[in-house]
């Protein structure tokens, strides 16, 4: 189990590289899911974006050519 200062560490870096990285890219981001959402609140915010390609598309026919023995 990690001690205080593992743990104070963590919190600490992880604030930081929210801020460089995460937050940053927040404003481009198509969606934003609240985490500490319900799964059913998230699973309705993010199924009209990705609905769409879960769909599977009807295949195209082969052209391929059987080969005679």
């Amino acid at each position: 189990m990690p001690g205080e200062a593992e743990e104070s560490n963590y919190l600490q870096t992880g604030r930081d590289r929210h801020a460089a990285h995460v937050a940053p890219s927040r404003a481009a981001a198509d969606l934003v899911v609240d985490g500490t959402a319900s799964e059913a609140e998230m699973r309705a915010a993010v199924m009209p974006l990705i609905g769409p390609a879960l769909v599977p598309t009807p295949a195209a026919p082969s052209r391929a050519r059987g080969c005679a023995v």
